[in-house]
């Protein structure tokens, strides 16, 4: 495929890890999309579904799933399948829309800042390691 912005912002994946994404197809054209993005996607959209009839959302920590998910196929612990990626987004797509209320409707959450803040550690953290042992 080539490099199109669309490409780069629907599939952020390299060739040899299209297994990591969806095939779409879009006016007769096929798309790769990634597949924890995607549940990412559709999560954020229940979550503004479940946040706009009064539902109430779940804890931030949610989101370790998608982080753990990550962690585990990028340091090839396990493969994974794009249905766990899939379910991992939905979560990580529930908590985007929990930040952004926290944001808007309560000036500061402890919860929701430790939560990103160990999410946005680990993350760099397991990044620092991986490139340490390439």
């Amino acid at each position: 495929m080539p490099h199109t912005i669309n490409n780069l912002l629907l599939s952020h994946h390299r060739p040899t890890e299209a297994y990591r994404c969806l095939r779409v197809s879009w006016r007769g054209t096929a798309h790769l999309v990634c597949a924890r993005c995607a549940g990412g996607f559709v999560g954020a959209a229940l979550g503004g579904c479940l946040l706009a009839t009064g539902f109430g959302l779940p804890p931030p920590w949610v989101a370790l799933a998608a982080l753990l998910d990550w962690i585990a196929s990028a340091t090839r612990i396990w493969q994974g399948n794009n249905l766990v990626r899939v379910a991992a987004g939905l979560l990580l797509g529930i908590h985007y829309v929990t930040n952004l209320d926290c944001l808007w409707h309560h000036s500061f959450s402890l919860s929701v800042l430790l939560v990103n803040t160990a999410l946005v550690g680990v993350w760099i953290g397991t990044l620092l390691w991986m490139r340490k042992i390439e």
